[in-house]
C-alpha cells in the first residue's frame, strides 16, 4: 500500500495514536523517488528514502469498518486532506 503524490512515492512508515480527548493520529510517510527505491530499501540493497513526511489525520482515520486494516482508512484519509486531494493508490 502506497500512494502516488507529486511526483514521489510516499508509504506509511509508522504513526502513533492517541486516544486522549477527541483522538488523533500522527502520520509519518517514508518518502521515495520510485516504487523501485522502496524496493531497494525493503529488501535491504540501499537505504533510499528521501526524507520523511508528517500528517496529522482527526478521529475519524480509526473507522476500520470499510477497510481490511487500519492502513487503509489512513491513506483513505490521508487523500481527503486538501494538500493530498491529488494523490493515487500506488
Amino acid at each position: 500500500m502506497a500512494i502516488l503524490h507529486d511526483g514521489k512515492y510516499k508509504r506509511i512508515g509508522y504513526f502513533e495514536a492517541s486516544f486522549t480527548g477527541a483522538g488523533f493520529i500522527n502520520v509519518m510517510l517514508e518518502v521515495y523517488n520510485s516504487k523501485e527505491d522502496r524496493d531497494k530499501t525493503k529488501q535491504g540493497i540501499e537505504y533510499l528514502v528521501k526524507y520523511f513526511e508528517g500528517v496529522s489525520l482527526d478521529s475519524t482515520a480509526f473507522d476500520v469498518t470499510e477497510a481490511k486494516d487500519i492502513r487503509e482508512a489512513i491513506y483513505k484519509k490521508i487523500k481527503e486532506k486538501d494538500e493530498y486531494k491529488d494523490a493515487q493508490d500506488a
